[in-house]
Parts: structure tokens; C-alpha cells; sequence
């Protein structure tokens, strides 16, 4: 019965995604923003789910899972990109990526690099405040002056024809749309930890794959749908928008955590940061040099995914 109402929660939530990233492309439509500022934006929503389940697993005591959750979101948000990239490969090929996307990347990149370092030094203390992690603190900065960054960068697009009413409309069901989401996604984080409870598999591995990849459900429609739509930019801006948020919340959970955020954490969160390290460097060579043979360019999406399916078959 468990398992039946964490598949209907995750059901609900692609619904729900479904709904907000068809109203995302309707603010795109109809205002001066360009497709990676809406990407951004629509990756804060996507991002909800991560932000509500690690909240909520950290008040129950368990920080291992919330870490897990995020990163293991992470991955499968890499994973879901590369499989558009099959997916949709005639329509994707001459698709161009900005630099303010790979900008971000680059962003992601390094916040893995920091937590990585931060979990194989042999004595971290030195990196606490207290009880709080400097680099949590340090991953909210970069973020802040990322975002910052992105605005002032982005050229603002004013298209001829705008329609002021819908746009508003289309704002107005994007927030309640991910409030709704977020909501569900407590609940969401509430029946893992059950399913954690009831059927003795660790936390690190029902993070990654159970809630890693059903909050990751909403990237998983919006991402199709914007590809579908040949707004490959916004897709791929929105992916690695929600990665570079979802390091944020480490900061919260940071804060909401009984113990030192670090010292929790186990062996295998410390293989999550080592394959997005990896996944995050061949997503850039991935979306940034397409070849038009499709068995050439379907090597590297391939290769992430396999690696990922190998990876939760081993329970890592």
C-alpha cells in the first residue's frame, strides 16, 4: 500500500510539472524575458520537490537522505537531458547553446568540486562555524552572485507581439501550480521515509533512486515538452538551473540539521559527487558539440546513461 501511494504522489507530480511548463513557455511567449532567464525560473519550481522532501527529511533526522536526494535529482536530471538528446536528435541537432548556459555548468561543476573536497579532507572541523558548514554558506553565495550574474548578462528580448492578460494569467497558475507541487512533495518525502523504514534499504540508496528520481519527475516533463518544442536552450538552461539550485538547499539543510551536515554523510554520497562530476563534464560535451551522424552523437548521452543504470544497479 506504501509503495502504491508513493507512485500515485509521483504520478501527481508529472501531472502538475505538466501544467507548469506549459504555462512557463506562455510567459516566455508573451513577455521581454528570454528562454534561459524562464528556464532559470522554471527550474526554482522544478526544484521544489528537492527543496520539500530534503526539508522534510532532515526534520525527521535524516540528513544522509536529503544529501542523497539532491544529488541523486541531480543525476537523473543529467540522465533525462541525455535521453532527450536521443530522443529528439533530428530535431536537436543544430540547436545552439549559449554561453549563459553552459555558465551555468561551469557553476554546477565547481559546487561539486568544493563538497567533494570537503568530504575527503581528513579533518573538515576547520571548515565549521559551530555546527554549520562554511561551505554551505559558501554554495549560497555562488548561487546569489550566479543569479545576479545571469540577469545582468542575458539580453532582454521584446517581442512585437505581447499579450499582457495572458502572461499574467499563465503567472498566476505557474505559482499555484508549484505550491500545490511543493505540497505534494512533503508528502512525497513523508512516504519514503517510510518505505526506508519498513523495507531496511539505506538511506543514501532511497535518496538517490526512489526520491532522486520522483522529484525529479517535474524536469522530466518540462524538459520533454520544451524539447518537443524544439526550446532546447530552455531546456537544457532549466536542467542545469535546477542542479545549481538544488546545491542551495544543501545550505538549508545545513541549517535544519542536529549534526554537522558533513560528518553524516557516508561512502556513498561521496560516489554521487564523483559521478556528477563526471556526468556534469560530458553533458558539456554533450550539448555543445553535436555531430549530425546519429551514431556518433548518441555516444555520449548513451555512456550517461549506462553509467547511471550501472551505477543504481549496484545500489551505489
Amino acid at each position: 500500500m506504501i509503495y502504491f501511494k508513493f507512485l500515485i504522489l509521483a504520478l501527481l507530480i508529472v501531472f502538475l510539472a505538466n501544467k507548469l511548463s506549459k504555462n512557463a513557455e506562455t510567459i516566455e511567449m508573451n513577455s521581454n524575458l528570454n528562454a534561459v532567464m524562464v528556464g532559470i525560473i522554471l527550474a526554482f519550481a522544478t526544484s521544489l520537490p528537492e527543496l520539500a522532501t530534503s526539508i522534510t527529511s532532515s526534520y525527521l533526522g535524516e540528513s544522509t537522505l536529503a544529501i542523497s536526494n539532491l544529488l541523486g535529482s541531480n543525476l537523473f536530471n543529467l540522465v533525462l537531458l541525455s535521453l532527450m538528446n536521443i530522443i529528439f536528435f533530428k530535431q536537436l541537432v543544430n540547436q545552439k547553446i549559449s554561453f549563459t548556459t553552459n555558465k551555468i555548468n561551469l557553476y554546477v561543476l565547481l559546487m561539486y568540486v568544493l563538497t567533494y573536497f570537503t568530504l575527503i579532507c581528513s579533518d573538515y572541523k576547520f571548515l565549521e562555524v559551530g555546527r554549520f558548514s562554511i561551505v554551505t554558506i559558501l554554495i549560497l553565495i555562488i548561487y546569489i552572485i550566479t543569479i545576479r550574474s545571469l540577469n545582468y548578462e542575458e539580453e532582454v528580448i521584446t517581442l512585437e507581439k505581447k499579450d499582457s492578460k495572458k502572461c499574467q494569467k499563465a503567472i498566476i497558475n505557474f505559482v499555484i501550480l508549484a505550491l500545490i507541487i511543493l505540497f505534494v512533495s512533503i508528502e512525497l518525502a513523508i512516504t519514503a521515509n517510510q518505505i526506508i523504514l519498513i523495507s531496511g534499504l539505506t538511506a543514501s540508496f532511497v535518496g538517490a533512486i526512489f526520491i532522486g528520481i520522483s522529484t525529479s519527475l517535474p524536469e522530466l516533463t518540462s524538459i520533454y515538452t520544451l524539447c518537443k518544442s524544439k526550446k532546447y536552450d530552455m531546456a537544457a538552461s532549466s536542467v542545469l538551473g535546477s542542479n545549481l539550485f538544488n546545491f542551495t538547499i544543501l545550505f538549508v539543510v545545513d541549517l535544519l540539521s542536529k549534526m554537522p551536515l558533513f560528518s553524516t554523510s557516508g561512502s556513498g554520497v561521496l560516489i554521487l559527487i564523483k559521478l556528477g562530476m563526471i556526468f556534469s563534464i560530458l553533458t558539456f560535451l554533450g550539448i555543445n558539440f553535436k555531430i549530425k551522424n546519429r551514431n556518433i552523437n548518441i555516444i555520449i548521452p548513451s555512456l550517461i546513461i549506462f553509467i547511471y543504470v550501472y551505477m543504481a544497479f549496484l545500489g551505489a
